[in-house]
């Protein structure tokens, strides 16, 4: 039988069981000061037994397919979880005596080499077939040329035929921010700037350093926070480049109507050249969404009372005269960075860089 012991310098597989695991039945990660559960080790499709005990983990948040090797375990021992803990992304689930937080992805998954991963389709209308999936391959070839810690990972593709095409990612298994926000808003617990808004926001930071930082640079262009999605550690990485394009073709032109056009920057509505500025502007909108846990401009209202329809507020944001709203609460650091990311001049909003270097300290 396999079995691993690891001791306090431990070094989890991460891609996939290498040769020396792919037989392995036990693994025991006891008394290694681990904070978050373990999901890795749970790739190796043998694995029988699994020990956590005298770890700090303070809960235990699964997706579904991870509960469900779980439960299948000979043998399972771990120090409890804190019954304080809550559950606002899923579902109280208990197996060997522990109580786990399940959710299900929101993705589409399956199993590549012993990995769950996400599996990204296109849904082809008719009338428009081939541009879709021209559309989809140039992602597909953008994903393919990106690695970096905060870019959902590119695996490879899959297709039976042209029309059949899916592109294989990493899972992220808490789907996208947005529905987190909205989920926890729902439930008793709201995420802070205390504890995961400002490492998210730092994420997606990190990830539009790398962007602009290659040559040429490449700009996101539907920076959302559908776009930003989060794994059960909360980390946050990007995905979606649709739309991507790199700096010396940035003078394409992009309709309101290529990706969502709340986040557009000004001078993106106006049919303006633009750069990976208009990606900061991005952020900012990103950054009122972390703050009210919603979509941006919700509710907005003109003078009588009436709701602004969605080409009002455009044409006001285009003009420079309207910007996302953000709560009483906001911190005070919070608010200058995202007025300063909100510019309506690009030259006047700050580089990825220097927004991680903020967040740093």
């Amino acid at each position: 039988m396999g079995s691993a012991y690891a001791g306090t310098e431990i070094q989890l597989f991460a891609d996939q069981c290498s040769l020396s695991f792919c037989g392995l039945e036990e693994y025991n990660l006891s008394f290694n000061n681990l904070t978050v559960f373990p999901t890795t080790p749970f790739n190796v499709e043998t694995l029988q037994k699994f020990y956590i005990q005298g770890n700090g983990i303070s809960n235990f948040t699964v997706n579904a397919s991870i509960f469900e090797r779980i439960t299948k375990l000979v043998n399972f021992k771990a120090s409890l979880a804190s019954d304080a803990v809550e559950c606002n992304t899923g579902d109280w689930k208990s197996a060997h005596g522990a109580n786990f937080c399940v959710f299900d992805s929101s993705s589409p998954s399956g199993t590549y080499r012993s990995r769950q991963v996400a599996i990204k389709k296109i849904r082809l209308n008719s009338d428009a077939e081939a541009a879709q999936i021209e559309h989809f391959i140039r992602e597909i070839k953008i994903m393919a040329t990106l690695r970096h810690p905060r870019i959902v990972e590119f695996i490879g593709v899959a297709w039976d035929e042209v029309v059949d095409l899916s592109a294989v990612t990493e899972l992220m298994e808490c789907g996208d921010l947005i529905t987190v926000l909205h989920h926890c808003r729902e439930g008793r617990y709201r995420l802070t700037w205390g504890d995961h808004k400002a490492t998210i926001a730092l994420h997606i930071a990190e990830a539009l350093v790398y962007l602009h930082s290659l040559s040429p640079v490449v700009i996101h262009r539907d920076l959302k926070s559908k776009n930003v999605l989060l794994n059960t550690e909360m980390e946050a990485k990007l995905s979606d480049f649709g739309i991507s394009c790199e700096r010396r073709t940035a003078e394409a032109p992009m309709a309101a109507g290529m990706g969502t056009s709340f986040w557009i920057a000004p001078e993106v509505l106006r049919g303006d050249d633009y750069d990976e500025k208009a990606d900061m502007y991005s952020f900012g909108v990103v950054l009122s969404e972390l703050d009210t846990d919603d979509f941006p401009y919700t509710n907005t209202t003109n003078q009588p009372g009436g709701v602004l329809q969605e080409g009002e507020i455009l044409q006001l944001v285009a003009n420079g005269e309207m910007r996302p709203t953000f709560t009483p609460e906001c911190p005070s650091s919070i608010l200058q960075l995202a007025h300063w990311c909100l510019q309506w001049k690009p030259e006047n909003r700050p580089s990825a860089a220097e927004v991680v270097q903020l967040f740093k300290g």
